[in-house]
């Protein structure tokens, strides 16, 4: 019988038939069984080998061509393929098992497509992802509005633009390269392509309706411009390697912005915009605004730089070779190392005060001399940037470290842009584990609610000052910022969150403060805040007389 999709003839001239079932052998108790992933790449090596498409190889294991491959064809098919792969019976069922997704003891095409490698969507995957059953846009017939197609080892989906109905589209964990094809989808409201292989951000036009679009953990590196998506309002860029805000200056219904765990140093490129939300969590800020230096501009430093200029095109490229043991972090020891190659590399020696500076902070001329001068400002290089003091330098700490004094920031020729000045509607903020040291640019924001900051480099307390009078703060989150380190002891307590009440709740400040370092802020405190620390307080008064120190110092000091 004729019809679309019939096969007439099975490639590599199999024959459809299956020798027949061998008794199950148990192995030695000493051999321990592969894992699935290990199997699964050795069928996907088989099926490389052999044929130039996934689906190619199903219909040569369907010997019987019903559309199905039972356990007796795979083993036969296997073994034709490539009777040298040394796959064992345990492992053949290990395959058919984690294959069999609906266990019915056969694998049909979409579960040896999703199980065996990259392929375009067939037009089953799609039907067999579709959801929400309602009506379609003109309201003329019924549709499904929401297609759901997730680790399925998809390279394209073109056949998806047959699909125009479609408002919710999921793509999420594949192999995807190239989105244009949803250019088709016109009425297309919100998209979730994350955790595949994208360089582009949104690379396509014709969907005017598209509120929401999620492309976290892909391969993108800059944000191409993306104004034809002038309806968007929510767009999440996490996991990504991003080192500039760009792209996005003219989608005036921005309203959320997310870019976790990239690579930004400074925040630019949203003047102007209606955010009210930006996420800029475990990127490589050094300030709210433009950015700040970690560590003294001094002559050791900036010779540094220019050694690690000369030496690498790119800041992370230096990381990267001195981080010796690829364990992502840099010791002391890969620090002294890679610094002092460096140095050398750009002509530095003992006693080189033109280039290492003079006078009482230069090194001296002799190499006892000199190494115990170098160990010394690694000593405090390291203090510097191991916030932690884990013995480590992260990725992030190490690139805001190193960025010039001289360059371009908020405001100047080079256009870094305002930062978050212009963000007058911002009421949400999370910066982080960036390492951030003042808060200064948070204020001028009398709709900021919530301030996200754990993990910054935040050390005094005065820090706090800009945000004394934001009416609508209700949460701040400083947790593992030096400032909240534990004391040794009540003695040498700065008494972190009872200070920081005070300087935040009436009457010194103006907030509404209600939750700190993730902790509810509770009637006693307040109270506590006012009798220690407020100078016009009666209890106040009291701690400074003579018999004061009877009293608990962590309570006042």
């Amino acid at each position: 019988a004729e019809g679309e999709g019939e096969v007439e003839a099975k490639p590599m001239g199999l024959v459809a038939v299956a020798p027949p079932e061998k008794p199950k052998r148990e192995l030695p108790k000493w051999v321990k069984p592969r894992k699935s992933v290990m199997v699964s790449q050795k069928v996907q090596d088989i099926i490389s080998d052999n044929f130039g498409e996934v689906s190619e190889a199903f219909l040569a294991l369907d010997m019987n061509g019903d559309g199905r491959i039972s356990l007796r064809e795979l083993r036969a098919g296997m073994a034709m393929m490539d009777w040298t792969s040394g796959l064992t019976d345990q492992e053949i069922e290990e395959i058919m098992s984690t294959s069999d997704t609906d266990k019915n003891g056969y694998i049909d095409l979409s579960e040896f497509l999703h199980a065996f490698g990259p392929h375009p969507a067939t037009r089953e995957e799609i039907t067999g992802g579709l959801h929400t059953l309602s009506r379609s846009a003109d309201a003329m017939r019924p549709a499904y509005l929401g297609v759901r197609m997730q680790n399925m080892s998809l390279s394209s989906i073109e056949a998806l633009g047959a699909f125009t109905q479609l408002l919710f589209v999921d793509v999420q964990n594949n192999l995807l390269t190239d989105l244009r094809p949803l250019g088709l989808l016109r009425f297309m409201v919100t998209l979730d392509a994350s955790h595949n292989r994208l360089t582009r951000v949104l690379d396509f036009r014709g969907c005017p309706h598209l509120t929401q679009a999620s492309l976290k953990h892909n391969a993108i590196t800059e944000v191409n411009d993306i104004s034809p998506h002038r309806a968007l309002q929510t767009l999440d860029l996490t996991g990504n390697q991003i080192s500039h805000i760009q792209g996005m200056a003219r989608n005036m219904a921005l309203s959320k912005l997310i870019m976790d765990d990239n690579r930004i140093v400074q925040i630019s490129g949203l003047d102007n915009l209606p955010i009210h939300h930006l996420s800029l969590r475990n990127n490589r800020l050094s300030a709210v605004n433009g950015h700040a230096l970690l560590g003294p501009n001094t002559p050791y430093i900036q010779a540094l730089q220019t050694a690690l200029e000369l030496s690498f095109d790119e800041i992370d490229d230096a990381f990267l070779a001195l981080d010796a043991n690829m364990d992502g972090r840099v010791s002391r020891k890969e620090l002294r190392a890679g610094l002092s190659e460096a140095l050398g590399a750009i002509g530095v020696r003992p006693g080189d005060s033109a280039i290492l500076g003079s006078g009482e902070d230069g090194p001296p001329a002799d190499p006892e001399g000199f190494k115990a001068w170098f160990d010394a400002r690694l000593d405090d290089l390291m203090a510097t940037l191991d916030r932690e003091g884990t013995g480590f330098v992260s990725a992030q700490e190490f690139s805001a470290l190193f960025r010039r004094a001289d360059e371009p920031v908020e405001g100047s020729a080079g256009g870094a842009g305002s930062g978050i000045k212009t963000l007058s509607g911002l009421d949400y903020i999370d910066l982080s584990g960036n390492p951030i040291k003042s808060l200064k640019g948070l204020e001028g924001h009398p709709r900021l609610r919530k301030v996200l900051m754990a993990g910054c480099s935040v050390s005094e307390i005065s820090e706090l000052e800009p945000l004394e009078y934001l009416p609508m703060l209700e949460e701040l989150d400083l947790t593992g910022a030096p400032v909240c380190a534990p004391s040794e002891s009540a003695a040498q307590s700065r008494c972190f969150r009872i200070r920081a009440i005070q300087k935040l709740l009436p009457k010194n400040g103006r907030t509404k403060l209600s939750v700190l370092n993730k902790v509810l802020v509770v009637a006693e405190e307040r109270v506590a805040s006012l009798n220690f620390h407020d100078q016009d307080d009666l209890q106040y008064m009291d701690t400074k007389r003579d018999d004061a120190q009877d009293l608990p110092p962590s309570l006042f000091q």
